[in-house]
């Protein structure tokens, strides 16, 4: 068992938003190889991480999670309003729905899976939609502008990658976000605008010809 002190604001490791709470605290905290089990499926995080922090500690007794990992391990979408101090897990999202409950409008050549429970960073998301890059490679959803925010995290399926994937994402054209998906890379989570987005596009580029599984996991339109 492994004891540290850890300065933090109680809103951000809670809810993964800064100034939440406004209590700030130093306080002793353990970290233990905590194991997650969810439905008999083994979800636990690799090397105790969640979004690059700590993805659990234990103080006076009691584990704590971020409540973002709490949602994902659920498979529930999860929204959090500063202005009410409200935690939302599941439904009632006021508006929200997951991308993937719906078909893309156009997918290019790769082969793909929706919402097949796929292994990502050690974990497990159950709504997703996952492509084996063919060089390059896309598909798209229509928006109709009715959403304002796109949360998502993207990285590449766990198993044999051999090379990495650079993917970029387009609203109506134009760049929301582009990056490099690495073969044993952790995934990285997004929150993009996409207000008045009618056409949601994703363009997949690989280095090498099926070889390399791209994910877009949990991704929650707000």
């Amino acid at each position: 068992m492994k004891k540290f002190i850890f300065g933090f604001l109680i809103g951000s490791v809670l809810f993964g938003t800064a100034g939440a709470l406004a209590a700030e605290l130093d306080i002793k905290v353990s970290s233990l190889p905590i194991k997650f089990v969810s439905n008999g499926v083994d979800k636990t995080p690799v090397n105790n991480l969640y979004n690059n922090s700590y993805a659990s500690f234990v103080y006076n007794g009691n584990v704590y999670i971020p409540i973002g990992l709490a949602a994902d391990l659920s498979g529930q979408p999860f929204n959090y309003n500063s202005q009410t101090q409200t935690v939302i897990i599941g439904g009632n999202q006021q508006n929200s729905k997951f991308l993937t409950d719906e078909r893309p409008y156009y997918i290019s050549r790769g082969s793909y899976e929706i919402n097949k429970p796929v292994l990502m960073g050690g974990q497990e998301f159950t709504k997703n939609i996952w492509f084996t890059t063919f060089a390059k490679d896309s598909f798209a959803y229509n928006l109709n502008g009715k959403f304002k925010e796109l949360e998502t995290i993207v990285g590449l399926r766990d198993g044999k990658n051999t090379a990495g994937v650079n993917l970029s994402i387009l609203g109506d054209g134009k760049e929301l976000w582009s990056g490099s998906l690495e073969a044993g890379g952790l995934p990285k989570k997004l929150n993009l605008d996409v207000t008045g987005v009618l056409k949601l596009e994703f363009n997949f580029n690989s280095e090498l010809v099926f070889t390399s599984d791209a994910v877009i996991a949990n991704p929650i339109l707000k």
